[in-house]
């Protein structure tokens, strides 16, 4: 699962008046900016994980999801930057957006039902049967963990894009 934003940066036609080095100084400024807005945006998204939404408890379990997070390097292509967050955990997606009604593996289940809720382990199976049962009826709710940690990132973002036009300028006014 990847998360990407875009950001427009006004001022930058002002700095194009040597445009080799304004390229030069946009490539390696621009990386190193996207490279801390990211970072930004997956410690936000990796802080929602304790923060509940919508009346929903913390999605962590065993933390596999969060700790997973991570900021994509950046690429570029022309004058646009791509940086982005993202998981290779497989479930990040159904946490994300919910799911449908589904008859989920019983294992994971079982193992989330003695862990967290503390039933003992001759009662375990039975509850997992009932969540799953559930999750079959209804399906998951969505968590929009990655959603809300971009609302709660974009800010500091910005700030941080904000300050490009001045290090390219600063960039530039570096001897070659």
């Amino acid at each position: 699962m990847d998360l990407n934003f875009e950001f427009r940066v006004e001022g930058l036609e002002k700095l194009k008046s040597q445009p080799t080095r304004f390229e030069r100084a946009y490539a390696q400024v621009g990386r190193q900016v996207m490279i801390k807005a990211s970072a930004a945006l997956a410690r936000s998204v990796a802080l929602r994980f304790n923060k509940p939404a919508g009346g929903l408890p913390p999605a962590i379990d065993t933390g596999l999801l969060r700790n997973s997070v991570a900021w994509r390097v950046p690429t570029m292509e022309g004058r646009t930057i791509q940086g982005g967050v993202g998981t290779n955990v497989a479930y990040a997606l159904p946490v994300e957006l919910g799911s449908r009604p589904h008859w989920p593996p019983l294992a994971p289940i079982e193992l989330w039902v003695r862990r967290k809720l503390r039933i003992p382990d001759r009662r375990a199976k039975a509850v997992a049967f009932l969540v799953a049962r559930k999750i079959a009826r209804r399906g998951t709710a969505p968590r929009k963990i990655f959603a809300l940690g971009l609302e709660d990132a974009k800010p500091a973002m910005a700030e941080i894009f904000s300050q490009l036009p001045r290090l390219i300028l600063a960039n530039m006014e570096q001897p070659e």
